[in-house]
Formats: structure tokens, sequence, C-alpha cells
């Protein structure tokens, strides 16, 4: 879906094909033989507990490049998946699957875990900070109001992008896109422009306040002379 995004407005973009997940999803779902299916086949012996379900989950997969026990635990265990390792707890998961709904829930959740590590590091290799030509504009404008009579908004992203010296971003037909950290780049440089306006009306206020309270001065010390010079006179 992010790389379709990409496809639509037309950047720059090599296109990165999905890995094959089936290992990982055989080793949670496969029947028999899956995680799943071991929880499954542990709940129906009334001994068993949280921590022989985690041995038998180690001796079971202890060869599988994609299951690993973390040092020094005892119950958990640690899947690999493509987009990175999830190390999962095995304590009372035959309790919870007890509930008819437990064992979909969990197989349902790891299957979306994987998918969605998969989508972040597709994100995060590419450009996941996006906003519309619009959007830019009314956050960054500010940035350059020299540039920005006349000029369309999307001329206008190219221009404060320039400007501003940032490096890995890409404009689309609707949108532009920002690699990682850009955008707190130009938020930065924004709250560095509102800071020193901020400065700035602060300065004039004071410098206003002092001169009406020196021009309110001047006309008490200009009247109380004036009723000086009127007693002082024959």
């Amino acid at each position: 879906m992010e790389q379709e995004e990409y496809k639509r407005e037309e950047i720059n973009w090599s296109y990165v094909e999905f890995i094959d997940n089936q290992d990982v999803l055989d080793l949670i779902e496969k029947k028999p033989g899956g995680i799943i299916a071991l929880l499954d086949e542990a709940c129906m012996f009334p001994k068993s507990t949280h921590e022989t379900f985690a041995q038998k989950m180690y001796q079971t997969y202890k060869g599988h490049k994609r299951f690993s026990k973390p040092k020094l635990a005892r119950t958990d265990f640690t899947i690999n998946h493509y987009a990175g390792d999830v190390t999962y707890q095995a304590d009372q998961f035959l309790d919870k699957n007890k509930d008819c709904s437990f064992l979909k829930s969990v197989s349902t959740g790891m299957s979306i875990r994987q998918g969605v590590l998969e989508a972040i590091g597709i994100s995060c290799a590419g450009y996941p900070t996006k906003r519309t030509f619009d959007e830019f504009f009314d956050r960054f404008g500010m940035l350059v109001p020299d540039v920005l009579d006349g000029v369309d908004e999307k001329s206008a992203c190219i221009a404060i992008c320039n400007r501003m010296g940032l490096k890995g971003y890409q404009i689309g037909k609707t949108k532009g896109f920002l690699t990682a950290g850009k955008m707190a780049e130009l938020d930065a440089r924004r709250a560095e422009v509102l800071a020193n306006a901020a400065r700035r009306i602060q300065r004039q206020i004071r410098t206003h306040l002092t001169r009406k309270g020196f021009i309110r001065q001047r006309r008490a010390t200009t009247y109380m002379q004036k009723l000086w010079r009127g007693y002082l006179s024959p």
C-alpha cells in the first residue's frame, strides 16, 4: 500500500519486493507442528503449565531459524519476523486458550504483527512522512515568505525544501514526501522563526511601553513646571 502511493504520486522509488514469509506463518499457524497447534495440544492435558508449554516449544523449534529462546528466559520466546525480532510471553497462554476465541486471536495477532513490521520497514526505508501541498505550505510557508508571492503551493513546497537545504525529499503530484527525521528539521527551523518573531514583538512592546512612560513623565514634569512658574509669578 505504501509503495502503491509512491507509484500514484510518481516519485522516484525502487520497488521493494515483499519477502515470502510463509516459513514464519507456518511456524505460527501450521497444523500440525505450529505454535498454535502446540498450544491447543497442551490444553488437552490437565497438568500442562505455561512452563511445560514453553519447554515443549524450546525442544520442538530448537533448530528453527525463525524461533529462538531469549537468554535466561523461562517461558519467553522470540519469533524472527522478517522486519525484526519480536519476543512473546507464554505466561497464562494455557488459561487464556480455554476461551475458544483466544486461539484465533493469537494467530491473527501474530500474523498482523508480521505484516505491520514489514510495512514499517518499507516506510522507514522510504518516506515515512508525507504532507499535501497545502498542509506543507500552511505549516512551513513562514520559512520563506519572500518567495511565496505568486507561486503555486507545489512550487512553494519545493522552494521551502531547497531554501532550508533539505536532503532526502521528493515532490509528488499532490504531496511532499520526506525521509525519516526531515520533518523534525523543518519543525526546529519553524520553532526558531516563531521564537525570533516572539522576541521581536516583545522588544517592540517594551519599547512602546518605555516611550509611553517617558511621554507621560515628561508631560507631568511640564505640568508641574507650569504650576511652579505660576506660583512664583507676582
